[in-house]
Formats: C-alpha cells, sequence, structure tokens
C-alpha cells in the first residue's frame, strides 16, 4: 500500500515478522496523524454492588493483570491502589484484540517496562516475544487465567461497557471509552500522580517527546 497507519513503527513491525523488512525495498516516511491516549477499561463493581467508576491502578498493576499474574479483583495489589474500595473475590477477564494490532504492541511494551521481572519470565513460558512488539496473543489463550479475544475497538469498548462485561479489563483508545461508556482506570504516572487520558494529558505527553532521526517516538 502507498499509505497506511499503526500505533507501532513500521519497522518495529519489520521486526516481529520473523525480522523480514518489507518496506527496505520501497523505502517509508513517517507522518503524524492522530495524538491519542490508549485507556484501560474496566467494569467493575464493588461488594456492595455499586458500579465502581473511578478505578486506580499502577503501571505495576496493570502489567500483572494483563499477564495473568493478578487474577481476582480482591488482589492485594488492586486494593493497595484504591484505599477504601472493597471488591470482591471475582475472576477478571482480560479482553484483547484479535488478530494483529498496533495497540497490542503499545500496551505490551507498556507491561514490559511495568513489571520487567514478570514479564521475562511470562514470554517465554508463552513464546512470545521480548526484541519486538507484541502484536498478536491469538493462540495464546493461556496469557492469563481467562481471556477473551474481540475483533475491533468498537466491539471491545461496547463489550466491556455493557452488562455480559461485568469483572472484565481492556485495552483501547481512549474515544471508544467514551463513546461506549465504558470507565477508564485513573493511571499513576511517572510522578505519582492519578492521571485520565484526556487531551490535556495526551498533550503534556506529546510536548515532551523526542523524536528519533526517522520520526518516529
Amino acid at each position: 500500500v502507498d499509505f497506511a497507519g499503526s500505533e507501532v513503527e513500521f519497522s518495529a513491525l519489520a521486526a516481529a515478522t520473523d525480522g523480514v523488512d518489507i518496506g527496505a525495498s520501497r523505502g517509508y516516511q513517517y507522518v503524524p496523524s492522530v495524538g491519542a491516549a490508549i485507556a484501560v477499561m474496566h467494569n467493575v463493581a464493588d461488594v456492595a454492588g455499586q458500579r465502581v467508576e473511578a478505578l486506580r491502578l499502577s503501571a505495576r498493576t496493570i502489567a500483572r493483570i494483563f499477564m495473568g499474574d493478578i487474577s481476582q479483583w480482591s488482589d492485594p495489589a488492586i486494593a493497595a491502589d484504591n484505599p477504601g474500595l472493597e471488591l470482591p473475590e471475582e475472576p477478571i477477564t482480560v479482553v484483547y484484540r484479535s488478530g494483529q494490532s498496533g495497540s497490542t504492541g503499545r500496551v505490551y511494551q507498556y507491561v514490559a517496562h511495568g513489571a520487567p521481572d514478570v514479564f521475562e519470565p511470562w514470554s517465554a513460558r508463552n513464546q512470545l516475544p521480548t526484541s519486538a512488539p507484541i502484536i498478536q496473543l491469538d493462540h495464546k489463550p493461556l496469557f492469563a487465567p481467562q481471556t477473551l479475544a474481540l475483533n475491533g475497538s468498537d466491539q471491545i469498548a461496547q463489550f466491556v461497557a455493557s452488562p455480559v462485561g461485568q469483572w472484565s479489563i481492556a485495552y483501547d483508545e481512549f474515544g471508544y471509552a467514551v463513546t461506549y461508556g465504558a470507565p477508564a482506570a485513573w493511571i499513576q504516572n511517572a510522578s505519582g500522580s492519578w492521571v485520565l487520558p484526556h487531551a490535556a494529558n495526551i498533550s503534556a505527553a506529546l510536548e515532551s517527546a523526542t523524536l528519533r532521526a526517522d520520526l518516529s517516538q
């Protein structure tokens, strides 16, 4: 194709496809198009049955959830992120994108940084790459105890927002969470603040970003 879009760099995608650089013969140039953020969406209720709208999750907690190291909503790590909030002992359903996805690649790069001590044995156990983005989790359904693959951002956001999606957690671009009414978690950033993926925070991140010579970030 002449034009394509992805959240993951083209060079990284080539590295993830058996090292075949499919752009080497023609060359390519990055053109930034959209500044957006991936949200961690959830559908969880407290022990009283009230839907939780403001859930806090640290980077390490998120990483451990998406690797299946944390599999219950009552886990002490989630409780430590949310003082005063009591969640029931319900299994966490990790919803992920079927097929190849730049969002999957970005999330698992974040996971790798959030809990490297858990990530390395987890990736080895599931025969997943560590030198290139993990852009596909299909055929690895046991990467977490309870998982569900859905095709496309709309399907994921709709599922998480719906009653049948209770006790699920997923990743998707924040606009889909807003459109379908799926609560997004407050994430603890490097400075220790709890933030949502709002436009002002996206802008702050972009303003401090550095670009490589090929214009990838």
